[in-house]
């Protein structure tokens, strides 16, 4: 088990906490999961956190994980889709 964790620890270390393309935001790790963006209804900030909510489930950013740089083109990516933000 430490081997798995010590291997995950280095392939988060080397890649990008979140990917968004395609329409699409996922968690840049194995087995990470998705959630189209066309889906979002509402986002809620809380703690630092951004929430992503859809019919079907809540996606949650840590910003405390997002590079400040990277942290700005999200917040724009988000201000483009036209949400209830809470």
């Amino acid at each position: 088990m430490s081997v798995l964790y010590l291997g995950l620890y280095f392939y988060q270390k080397e890649n990008q906490y979140l990917l968004i393309e395609k329409g699409f935001i996922k968690y840049n790790r194995p087995f990470g999961s998705k959630l189209d963006l066309s889906e979002v209804k509402a986002i809620r900030k809380f703690a630092g956190d951004y929430i992503l909510k859809s019919d079907n489930k809540d996606f949650t950013i840590d910003t405390q994980l997002v590079a400040p740089e990277s942290l700005v083109a999200l917040k724009a990516e988000l201000n483009k889709l036209e949400v209830d933000w809470t």
